[in-house]
């Protein structure tokens, strides 16, 4: 079991903070695409803040449409194996006020420099298609509305300290549960964690006939989990199964 595609996505641009924004050039309508920082909002909206002088800024004054695709990790060794998003939409300014201030310099706080220029100004972009890709055959359009009434998912704030913890200190109990739940061919070698969420987790597995992912699900009586859940008892619960199955 999965998150949605819609959920995915969501989680996805939660935790995005860069990404390439196309805009159509003012003089020909040529496709135009940028490396830009972004922050996202609760409502899954992504919000600029953008030089007057720069390219983008004048084709959206120009155009409002644009897209702008994220990725899980552009510099990852197979980056097509990842997830990435695509949101098509308008980006309008929007007045500057204390809150968006605030989000962007959590997300940036480099832009402490340049925040208060005059010559910059926020612009807000409201997803109206998304074209979300979890790797291979893994693929949809997601509606505008759909999108916004997902929710990111809840292990988003603790994923990345439980995927260090199980690759530092764990990987004999990845791999007993690669071997018994992952649906691999082969004897498993050696398993990293490189996504963990509610409903389970994805493994990089090495085996003696190759490179595999795998992903193992939690018992169904158990998901979605929750921050509040016992995550480690959970972990546990699934090694030892694991263990007595192989």
């Amino acid at each position: 079991m999965r998150p949605s595609h819609a959920e995915s996505t969501r989680t996805l641009i939660a935790s995005s903070d860069r990404g390439v924004l196309s805009t159509h050039m003012a003089d020909d309508g040529h496709p135009y695409g940028s490396l830009v920082e972004a922050v996202s909002m609760d409502d899954g909206d992504v919000v600029f803040f953008l030089s007057t002088m720069a390219d983008h800024t004048q084709n959206l004054l120009d155009s409002a449409r644009c897209s702008f695709v994220t990725s899980e990790d552009f510099a990852a060794e197979h980056p097509l194996e990842g997830e990435r998003a695509t949101l098509l939409g308008e980006a309008e300014q929007v007045a500057r006020s204390d809150a968006l201030r605030g989000a962007y310099l959590e997300a940036h706080p480099h832009a402490e420099l340049y925040i208060d220029f005059d010559d910059f100004d926020f612009y807000r972009l409201r997803p109206e298609r998304v074209r979300y890709v979890g790797g291979f055959g893994r693929m949809s359009w997601i509606d505008g509305e759909d999108y916004r009434d997902a929710d990111p998912d809840p292990l988003l704030e603790m994923a990345a300290g439980i995927r260090d913890h199980m690759n530092e200190d764990h990987v004999d109990a990845m791999v007993a549960m690669a071997e018994v739940f992952g649906d691999v061919d082969g004897t498993v070698e050696d398993a990293r964690m490189f996504r963990v969420d509610a409903y389970g987790f994805d493994l990089e597995v090495a085996t003696d006939e190759g490179r595999r992912r795998a992903r193992i699900g939690y018992p169904e009586d158990r998901v979605p989990v929750t921050p509040s859940d016992d995550i480690r008892a959970l972990f546990a619960q699934l090694t030892k199964r694991a263990r007595d199955e192989s």
